[in-house]
């Protein structure tokens, strides 16, 4: 038969003494020969093929995160404009009457908190934690646009937070490019991690972050630098977070 025939010679032999130990016919065991055959061939060809979905489900699963944490953060920084509308508009107004405060409560607490324990379940921490970095994105465009806060109570955007903000857009998109994935396999062991914290990249890149902490912790002591850095607001949040 043509299965039989596609039997590698190893196996045809030991699927033979098998079928000759069993008491059938010619035409019986050649079909005993082609049903092994069939079946050893499908366990690789099923193991295969699991694999290939569970990477694919990964991989949605990672995508969906990714997009739930964006979703958190812009749900977060409606809610932050919210609240500031609410003490521009509604400070002389009782608590119960602050619609704006109670849109943002909502939007910062309840949405941002839930969309962000559903990320948080299915997708790695260290992939999605750097996205809340796009919280000041979503705040700093918002408020420019007047969307928001109102017409009357715009924002302009300088060059310099255009650079912040491009800063932060580049590295969450890196983050997102090489980040973990499901491809990866488990998760490094400890000694993995050890010797991935002595690569030139990352002492490179501890380094320049050490010095520019230091940097900026040291200009809040003299008043010169304390003073043009409050200026920019943009930048000293940026500076605040990279500190963090």
């Amino acid at each position: 038969p043509p299965a039989a025939a596609r039997i590698l010679p190893g196996r045809r032999a030991r699927y033979q003494a098998i079928a000759a130990n069993t008491p059938r016919a010619p035409l019986q065991r050649a079909s005993v020969i082609a049903h092994m055959a069939s079946s050893s061939d499908a366990a690789p060809m099923a193991s295969g093929g699991d694999a290939a979905s569970t990477g694919v489900r990964g991989d949605l699963q990672r995508t969906a995160g990714v997009c739930l944490v964006i979703a958190g953060s812009f749900s977060s920084s409606i809610g932050l404009l919210l609240f500031k509308r609410s003490s521009l508009c509604e400070a002389q107004l009782p608590f119960h009457r602050k619609r704006f405060w109670h849109l943002g409560f909502l939007f910062l607490v309840v949405n941002a908190t839930v969309i962000d324990l559903v990320a948080f379940s299915f997708t790695p921490l260290s992939l999605i934690a750097p996205f809340a970095g796009l919280t000041i994105v979503f705040t700093a465009l918002l408020a420019a646009s007047g969307l928001v806060t109102g017409a009357r109570h715009k924002e302009a955007l300088g060059w310099l937070d255009g650079i912040v903000i491009a800063v932060v857009v580049a590295g969450v998109t890196l983050v997102s490019l090489h980040g973990p994935s499901s491809a990866e396999g488990e998760p490094p062991t400890m000694d993995e991690m050890l010797v991935r914290f002595s690569n030139p990249p990352f002492v490179a890149f501890a380094s320049v972050s050490t010095a520019v902490i230091f940097c900026f912790v040291g200009s809040q002591r003299i008043a010169p630098m304390r003073r043009s850095l409050n200026n920019c607001g943009t930048l000293k949040v940026f500076c605040n977070a990279f500190t963090a």
